[in-house]
C-alpha cells in the first residue's frame, strides 16, 4: 500500500519556494536603496525584521519539504515501512524493529493535522502525518495490528524535531 503526498503542501512550498528565492537573491544582489525619509532607523528595523522573518519561514518550507518523508510504501507481507524523501533517499523500517509510536499533533497557522511519531529500536524517530502525507490511516492501524505500543499523545513541535534530527546526525 502507498500514501503519497499532501498534493497542497507538497505544490505549494515548491511554488513558493522556486518563486521567493529567485526575488531574494535578487534583492540581496541588487541591494535596493530604502529612503524612509524621517522614520530612517525605525523603517529600517523594520524592514530588516519582515525580510527576516521571510528567510525563516523559506528555511521552514525547505526543511519541511526536505527532511520530511513525501510517499510512504507499506508493504505487509515483508512487514515493511519504506520511506521515501524529495533528495532521493530511502529508509526502510522493519515493523518488528519499531519500539513504539505516539500520536501527534502539527499545527500550522490554518489547520492542526494528525500524524504519529515512530520511534525505531536504534532510538531514532520520523514523523509521518497528515501535514505531508495524504492519509495516514493505513499506517496508523499497520501499527495497532502488529502491537507496537503506542505512549500516548505527545507534544510536538516541528522546530524541535528537525533540531534533534540535527544533533543525531
Amino acid at each position: 500500500m502507498e500514501i503519497g503526498p499532501n498534493k497542497y503542501q507538497l505544490y505549494g512550498k515548491v511554488i513558493l519556494l522556486s518563486i521567493a528565492t529567485p526575488v531574494f537573491a535578487l534583492l540581496a544582489w541588487y541591494r535596493p536603496s530604502v529612503d524612509f525619509s524621517g522614520a530612517e532607523h525605525f523603517g529600517k528595523f523594520i524592514l530588516g525584521s519582515v525580510v527576516t522573518l521571510l528567510i525563516l519561514l523559506l528555511i521552514m518550507m525547505a526543511l519541511q519539504l526536505f527532511l520530511l518523508p513525501f510517499r510512504v510504501v507499506i508493504d505487509e507481507q515483508r512487514q515493511n515501512i519504506t520511506l521515501y524523501f524529495l533528495t532521493g533517499k530511502k529508509i526502510s523500517l522493519s515493523v518488528p524493529g519499531l519500539s513504539s509510536f505516539s500520536r501527534i499533533s502539527i499545527a500550522t497557522r490554518s489547520e492542526s493535522y494528525n500524524g504519529v511519531l515512530i520511534t525505531a529500536n536504534d532510538g531514532k524517530a520520523y514523523v509521518l502525518g497528515n501535514f505531508h502525507l495524504s492519509d495516514i490511516s493505513p499506517l496508523d492501524t499497520l501499527l495497532q495490528e502488529h502491537n507496537i505500543p503506542c505512549t500516548g499523545k505527545q507534544q510536538f513541535s516541528i522546530i524541535r524535531y528537525f533540531l534533534k534530527k540535527y544533533d543525531n546526525r
